[in-house]
C-alpha cells in the first residue's frame, strides 16, 4: 500500500488514528516504514513500506502459508471454504461499524 495516511491504515485495520500512529512510530524506528516529512495533500503524511519492511514480509509470508495450511489440514475442501466466507463475514461487519475509539474521531 504505497503512500497511504495513518488515519485511512487506522481504518482498514480498525484500530485509532492514536494507536496507528504510535504503531507508525515504531516501525519508522525499526526501519520497516518511511514516513513523509512534508504533507502530501494538506495536512496528511504518507506512509509506504520500505525495502527493509518489503523483505520482512516476504520472509514472514511464507510462515504464514505454512500455519495456515497446518490450522487447516484436517478440514475438509468444504469447510476450508466455509471458514473463509466466515472470515470475511467478520471482516466486513467489523468495516461496518466503527471502533469505539473511532466513533469520536
Amino acid at each position: 500500500m504505497p503512500n497511504i495516511s495513518s488515519a485511512e491504515l487506522a481504518r482498514r485495520a480498525y484500530v485509532s488514528r492514536q494507536s496507528m500512529n504510535m504503531l507508525l512510530r515504531t516501525l519508522d524506528q525499526r526501519g520497516l516504514v518511511q514516513r513523509a516529512t512534508i504533507p502530501a495533500l494538506g495536512r496528511v503524511l504518507p506512509t509506504t513500506i520500505s525495502p527493509t519492511g518489503r523483505e520482512l514480509i516476504e520472509r514472514v509470508s511464507e510462515e504464514v502459508d505454512s500455519l495456515e495450511h497446518r490450522m487447516t489440514a484436517a478440514l475438509t475442501g468444504a469447510q476450508v471454504d466455509a471458514l473463509r466466507e466466515a472470515l470475511r463475514s467478520c471482516q466486513t461487519q467489523l468495516g461496518a461499524a466503527s471502533t469505539p475509539d473511532q466513533s469520536t474521531q
